[in-house]
């Protein structure tokens, strides 16, 4: 039997049609398996297995299976939309059925999976819950950079969940840098992305001020609620600044 089809959920919709003949619902669909899970998390790994049976009198070449995916979780009329298409096999017991998985996205939130054939319509909640934040780790695109703001270097973050996969997108950082003395490096951070992506990233350009001497600044990121308070979770990396 051939591996089923893997979907990444990027919206609200999902929709199967079958048979282009004019049948009831139950004269070709005779169960879907729609699990309800209480771990599907906004973490971009958690998956669903579904499972669409077709009574087992069903006519193979007249059933035209596909599932349909917008990219976003709102849906729009006129949306721009992937589709794959679904092949129902007979199983060894002579069961007909399709087989496809959901792929979380690290977007949580209600949304509701759609099942269409010939007209014929079921719709099944489904809810990614929050993948919470438990570590965050720093990158730097350069180890040194030229002082006197006539240097850049890329400071980004990855935030992850305690089981080491992707952080719910939204989750918000605060920046400070400090010379070697504990004092402020006093420089410039712009194109800050201090709340997370989709990726489950935050990201910013750091520019050094004037400093007293070549030395390290060490950058500070630390992760806050709404409300700014802190949640305990940072990383610091550090940058060698140089004078010409």
């Amino acid at each position: 039997m051939k591996k089923p089809f893997t979907l990444l959920i990027f919206v609200s919709t999902l929709l199967i049609s079958c048979s282009k003949e004019e049948v009831q619902y139950g004269d070709i669909v005779e169960t879907v398996f729609f699990p309800i899970a209480s771990d599907f998390k906004a973490d971009g790994k958690s998956t669903i297995n579904v499972d669409v049976r077709f009574v087992k009198d069903a006519d193979l070449s007249k059933i035209d299976a596909k599932a349909r995916i917008n990219k976003t979780f709102t849906t729009h009329e006129n949306e721009e939309s992937e589709e794959i298409s679904l092949a129902p096999e007979v199983t060894d017991n002579g069961r007909i059925q399709a087989e496809f998985t959901i792929v979380s996205t690290t977007r949580p939130g209600n949304f509701r999976v759609e099942i269409e054939v010939n007209k014929y319509r079921k719709f099944y909640p489904l809810k990614s819950l929050i993948s919470l934040p438990e570590s965050i780790s720093l990158s730097r695109s350069s180890n040194s950079v030229q002082s006197g703001f006539l240097g850049e270097v890329i400071i980004e973050g990855l935030i992850l969940n305690s089981e080491g996969a992707k952080a719910s997108q939204g989750v918000k950082a605060q920046v400070l840098d400090l010379l070697e003395d504990g004092s402020s490096a006093g420089g410039v951070f712009r194109a800050q992305q201090l709340s997370s992506n989709g990726d489950s990233k935050i990201s910013m350009v750091y520019s050094p001020g004037s400093i007293p001497s070549n030395q390290f600044i060490t950058i500070f990121v630390e992760l806050i609620d709404e409300d700014g308070t802190l949640l305990g979770i940072s990383d610091n990396i550090r940058v060698f600044a140089y004078n010409e």
